[in-house]
């Protein structure tokens, strides 16, 4: 029967997916949050040194699985940031909404790596001590069944020589497949119903060894010498040739085990003052008291770290992102200066930006960022194929970093084509600015004392009321443009900053 499956009585934190495209990135969640998994397995109760053995094993796997994990989901949501990069090529509220989201996504990486790397020594020690402890419970269901053997009838008036003296001779059998192995491919089965966690605690069983308790001293008893009158000398001892109390005229040494199995268990409170592991109660078994503290500490301390990994992670619920505090504060500052606030004047300019970038409910953002990253196919010329591959089906590293270099290029190119067009056309006089009249100082208009003499004057304006009455006309007032961004004076690459500058802060 094979060994049990690791069971790891985790919640079911699985991120419930939709079937509208545009909603992935609303859902969307860094799989850090996965990483806090329970680094201690639900398994049947622990009866023997196998059992102790597969659960330390367990702990060590898992805490090595934390790291796997936790660099996976930092690579995808890496990949993921650089898809949404490629989405930020285009203008306007787009780009902006999808270099929000790839910012995020760079930002909860670079948290889950540097958690990686500040727990490492943690984790890898953590390891070293449940694997070292594991070992040593191979190693104690290895020799506990140690014994000693039955001697034959001696003669017990005699002179014992150097070949004639009786002793006591061990035994001690390997396992026939391997430590707990049931077969060459199968270990032995630790079967039975999983003993649930006790709540507020995590505990580890050992099964150690210490030397054994005798039995009562009596005639055929294990591990003593006993005598016999119906015996002869070298005879065999067996069930049917025993010792007899009160005979001594010849004498054998009864076989049995040398230890017996000691149940050590360690617990330690999950989250509170109790850092540290209980001691083991055992004083004279092995694994001994110090080399159990010093593994149980590195395990305290494993479990510490992996509730750190697990930690960094990120929805992406772009509304309440993009709404929170200390990203407002930012935005503000971009748009009017280092010492504003979000009030009063600044808090509108702020509230009409959000409101353009995200649409009265997120909905703008859904219909827009979600769409162009599941629609996006990039052509030949920015990826290897034949160009019918749609952007989330792209997961080669180098095939979506050439993906996004060909839309940030194409990007710039065009912005550039664009600038050049717009120079060109400034350059160029409008029938308008041919037609418009000269400025006029104020001395070539107030000669004029009537309304008819004033009005021939080009460049010069009349008013009755006025002193003087004849006065140079005032220039038009060409703010014409009613966009959003124009009237904010507040670009993209403004916010942008302002965002990068609160995720990274």
């Amino acid at each position: 029967m094979a060994r049990c499956n690791v069971q790891y009585s985790r919640s079911d934190t699985r991120v419930k997916i939709t079937r509208t495209p545009q909603a992935l990135i609303l859902i969307f969640a860094l799989t850090a949050m996965l990483l806090a998994t329970a680094l201690h397995p639900t398994r049947p109760a622990i009866q023997n040194a196998c059992h102790a053995a597969y659960y330390l094993e367990d702990i060590a796997a898992n805490a090595q699985a934390l790291i796997r994990r936790a660099i996976d989901s930092a690579e995808k949501a890496t990949a993921k940031a650089t898809k949404f990069l490629a989405v930020a090529a285009e203008t306007g509220p787009k780009a902006l909404a999808a270099n929000l989201i790839a910012i995020l996504l760079l930002k909860s990486a670079g948290e889950v790596l540097n958690s990686v790397q500040t727990n490492a020594a943690v984790i890898n020690a953590g390891t070293t001590a449940a694997a070292q402890l594991a070992g040593q419970m191979l190693t104690v269901a290895e020799i506990s069944n140690t014994e000693i053997e039955t001697t034959n009838f001696v003669t017990a008036a005699n002179t014992y020589t150097d070949t004639t003296n009786l002793q006591a001779k061990s035994k001690l059998a390997p396992a026939q497949h391997g430590t707990c192995k049931a077969s060459a491919t199968e270990r032995e089965a630790h079967g039975g119903d999983p003993e649930p966690p006790t709540p507020g605690q995590n505990k580890i069983i050992l099964i150690g060894i210490k030397t054994r308790t005798m039995p009562a001293k009596a005639a055929n008893a294990e591990l003593t010498l006993c005598g016999s009158t119906a015996h002869s000398k070298n005879g065999l001892y067996d069930s049917s040739h025993q010792c007899t109390s009160a005979q001594g005229t010849v004498l054998a040494l009864k076989e049995g085990k040398i230890y017996e199995p000691a149940k050590i268990t360690i617990t330690r409170k999950k989250g509170g003052a109790q850092t540290k592991y209980t001691k083991s109660a055992e004083a004279t078994a092995i694994p001994n008291k110090k080399t159990i503290a010093a593994a149980a500490a590195a395990i305290a301390k494993l479990e510490e770290a992996a509730t750190a990994i697990g930690a960094p992670s990120a929805t992406l619920d772009i509304k309440t992102l993009i709404t929170a505090p200390g990203l407002i504060q930012q935005i503000a500052k971009a748009i009017d200066g280092a010492d504003t606030k979000y009030e009063g004047g600044t808090k509108t300019k702020v509230d009409n930006l959000l409101k353009e970038v995200i649409g009265e409910n997120g909905d703008e953002i859904k219909n827009t960022v979600g769409k162009s990253l599941d629609d996006l196919t990039p052509p030949k010329a920015a990826v290897a194929g034949d160009g019918g591959r749609k952007l989330p089906q792209i997961t080669s590293p180098q095939d979506i970093a050439d993906t996004t270099t060909y839309y940030a290029v194409s990007n710039f190119v065009r912005d550039q084509e664009e600038k050049k067009k717009n120079q060109a056309s400034h350059s160029r006089p409008t029938k308008t600015d041919k037609s418009a009249d000269p400025p006029k100082s104020p001395d070539e208009c107030k000669k004029h004392k009537t309304s008819e003499d004033c009005k021939k004057e080009k460049g010069c304006d009349f008013d009755e009321k006025k002193d003087p009455k004849c006065f140079p006309k005032a220039e038009t007032d060409k703010k014409d443009e009613k966009s959003f961004s124009r009237n904010l004076r507040v670009s993209v690459p403004q916010v942008f900053t302002a965002f990068v500058i609160f995720v990274v802060s």
